[in-house]
């Protein structure tokens, strides 16, 4: 991954890597060549999305947001 980043570039691939079917993870790996640090968080990233939406929700008082976080959360921790 060569060039200038503003942020961490895990942050932009966490969800291509792992929100989508498997192929795309592969075929971004190869196009890319991400670090293995860098794939390492953005998998980390992905898994710690839904608390961060629930966490939104609970700041925002948005039942809606924290019940899709909750069930998020669940659905992470048990792949």
């Amino acid at each position: 991954m060569d060039g200038i980043a503003i942020a961490d570039p895990a942050i932009d691939l966490a969800w291509m890597l792992n929100g989508f079917d498997r192929s795309l993870r592969r075929t971004v790996l190869d196009r890319y060549g991400p670090t293995e640090a860098v794939v390492h968080r953005a998998d980390i990233l992905h898994r710690l999305g839904p608390w961060w939406e629930a966490l939104y929700g609970i700041q925002q008082q948005r039942a809606d947001l924290v019940s899709s976080g909750i069930q998020g959360i669940i659905e992470r921790l048990s792949n």
